[in-house]
């Protein structure tokens, strides 16, 4: 029981894992058309056509925070 509990707690910190959200070399841009916003949990996203190098159109997918962390933000 101890090390199912020890395996679940290491999971949950793991999926909220900040390194996940953040960019180590820091900001970045990208320039598109928002095609689609989803204010969903756990996670919200928000969709952009990027024109890519080669000029041919790609969809990114940009994840957010949950609907509750974004709305505690402001």
């Amino acid at each position: 029981m101890l090390m199912q509990s020890v395996l679940i707690a290491f999971l949950l910190l793991g999926h909220h894992s900040q390194a996940m959200y953040t960019n180590a070399d820091g900001a970045i841009s990208i320039m598109g058309t928002v095609k689609k916003v989803e204010f969903t949990n756990p996670h919200s996203f928000i969709y952009l056509e990027v024109t890519g190098d080669d000029g041919k159109a790609k969809l990114w997918a940009l994840e957010m925070q949950s609907v509750t962390h974004l709305k505690s933000i402001g």
